[in-house]
């Protein structure tokens, strides 16, 4: 009778003897597979150009041959400087405009008298609506009202003096934005 024991070694063995034959197989492919790179011979080897054989650079052009400068046997100078001159040609000095760091973030536009007027023009409307809700409010309120009514205007008066005031804090805001923005304005012009 066979136990648990003896399953699981005879599916190591089984296991070990797969992964070996596979091992085989891999190493037999891969040696069949690769090839020796071939030596140049020695005639091939002297007919590869070398900086004797190199146009000038000043000579050269878009459509010139720059293979030659990528010979083995033409220095790196020689090959560094042949490859700066192509890459420097308008075809192939062209920017992606993907490049985040390459603008000039170190000169601003000039804001104008657009953004200032808007903000007067927003300035005068607000005072203008809270002069004509001040006015409202002096001109509704008739006499003889009871006690509780009395109160409840009070309570209401309250809402709107904090309402006038925060209103008041914004005009207040957007004054100060005015002149800090009349102080830039300046800045920027000198």
């Amino acid at each position: 009778m066979r136990t648990k024991s003896d399953d699981v070694k005879s599916e190591e063995e089984f296991l070990a003897r797969w992964s070996q034959r596979k091992l085989q197989a891999g190493s037999e492919e891969a040696a069949s597979q690769l090839e020796q790179p071939v030596p140049l011979s020695q005639e091939a080897a002297e007919a590869l150009p070398t900086d004797a054989d190199m146009p000038l650079l000043d000579s050269l052009t878009p459509e010139s041959d720059y293979t030659g400068f990528l010979s083995p046997r033409v220095s790196a100078e020689l090959r560094r400087a042949a490859l700066r001159k192509l890459f420097q040609y308008a075809e192939f000095n062209l920017r992606d405009g993907l490049d985040d760091y390459d603008d000039d973030f170190t000169s601003f536009a000039k804001l104008g008298n657009i953004v200032t007027a808007e903000m007067r023009r927003r300035l005068e409307m607000e005072e203008e609506r809270c002069k004509s809700s001040s006015a409202e409010d002096d001109a509704e309120e008739p006499a003889g009202k009871t006690v509780s009514e009395q109160a409840g205007d009070q309570l209401e008066e309250g809402d709107a003096a904090a309402h006038d005031q925060s209103e008041q804090e914004q005009v207040d805001r957007a004054a100060d934005l005015s002149k800090q923005d009349a102080v830039r304005k300046e800045g920027l012009e000198r």
